[in-house]
């Protein structure tokens, strides 16, 4: 990460010094390092110990609320399994959120639903029994009473709905990614022609690459027209895998996500979340039986992660990364700028994070 001991930007359209914005009073405060506008987090489930997938109006704001503080400035609200009932009352509350938007918070740019229609054998930390209860033409209409807020929903490309679930999302413009999975390349490649355009969190909870059955993740890394997801921690992937991802699928591909749970955002050491306990450990949190079921981390922790162990600069993840992720929800992307409203971080390596303006009315 270059630094010059000048305040830079760092946005979807790359790094440029602000020198000449200065003078615009569009920076007030001191910071020797760049600004940006936050980062976009496609896959996260909570954080500073409060659970995004909650009924509860207040709990799902001080998750927004520690994500923010945290460099978050827009997030999917992502959804573990749940029998029908417990996920319609979550969506209700965040559907009540997305239209009262509050100063401080991460923006919620909608939902993201990991399953219900994923395969019981490879449901990662989740509840299986979750799984019960469920038809596909109850998950439609659930669906359907909430236009617009669930974007983007886990298939697992084998499971027997699958072939009429994945054209019916995409009908209604929510996005398919394929994950908890224990599809092949076969079908991997059957459902990216049916319009699946997404890989949650690459390589985990799915069949591990072998060089006689390459499996989803491979496919997904070598069609350009899917972008995979990849957790930038090393309990999920080993910075060695995760230099591969970078290198083979390339910036436009690519989309890192903190996959994080309450622990993350300055969460606690542990907590009880969607009915069982989770530790940290390191950057990553773990069910008391050894599981994975998320991480610890905010995104912009991975970003960095990523920048200091030499596997994606920041000037370089950061802007894919903005770019990208509005790209998917179909917005414009954030530049810094005369006329910019939004929020304002602040970063150097001897200071570190810092809110810098929370956004303008």
């Amino acid at each position: 990460m270059r630094s010059h001991g000048e305040i830079a930007v760092l946005d979807a359209g790359g790094r440029r010094e602000v020198s000449s914005w200065a003078t615009e009073g569009l920076l007030s405060f001191g910071c020797k390092g760049f600004i940006f506008p936050g980062v976009w987090d496609f896959h996260v489930h909570g954080g500073g110990g409060y659970s995004l997938a909650s009924s509860d109006t207040k709990e799902v704001r001080g998750a927004l609320r520690a994500q923010f503080v945290g460099g978050t400035s827009a997030l999917l609200a992502t959804l573990p399994l749940m029998v029908p009932r417990s996920l319609e009352e979550c969506l209700e509350t965040l559907k009540e959120i997305q239209n009262s938007p509050t100063s401080g918070e991460a923006r919620l740019l909608g939902a993201y639903l990991e399953g219900p229609f994923i395969n019981p054998q490879m449901v990662g930390g989740m509840d299986a029994h979750a799984l019960r209860g469920w038809t596909l033409q109850d998950f439609l209409t659930l669906l359907d009473g909430f236009p617009g807020l669930v974007r983007v929903v886990t298939v697992a490309p084998e499971v027997p709905e699958a072939q009429r679930l994945i054209p019916a999302l995409v009908e209604r413009g929510i996005r398919v990614s394929l994950g908890h999975t224990i599809a092949g390349e076969e079908e991997a490649f059957m459902a990216f022609s049916m319009g699946a355009t997404l890989a949650t969190h690459l390589f985990n909870a799915m069949t591990p690459f072998h060089h006689r059955a390459p499996g989803l993740a491979l496919a997904a890394l070598l069609d350009p027209k899917v972008t995979v997801e990849f957790i930038p921690e090393k309990g999920h992937l080993h910075p060695l895998v995760q230099r591969f991802i970078v290198k083979l699928k390339g910036p436009s591909g690519l989309l890192p996500v903190s996959d994080g749970t309450p622990l993350s955002a300055g969460g606690p050491e542990e907590a009880s979340w969607m009915g069982v306990r989770i530790t940290r450990k390191r950057g990553s949190a773990l069910r008391e039986d050894g599981r994975l079921i998320g991480s610890a981390i905010t995104l912009f922790q991975g970003l960095l992660f990523l920048d200091r162990n030499g596997i994606w600069s920041l000037e370089e993840s950061l802007p894919a990364l903005l770019k990208g992720a509005s790209l998917l929800m179909e917005e414009g992307p954030p530049l810094v700028g005369p006329g910019y409203k939004g929020p304002l971080f602040c970063f150097s390596p001897n200071e570190g994070l810092v809110l810098a303006r929370k956004g303008l009315p």
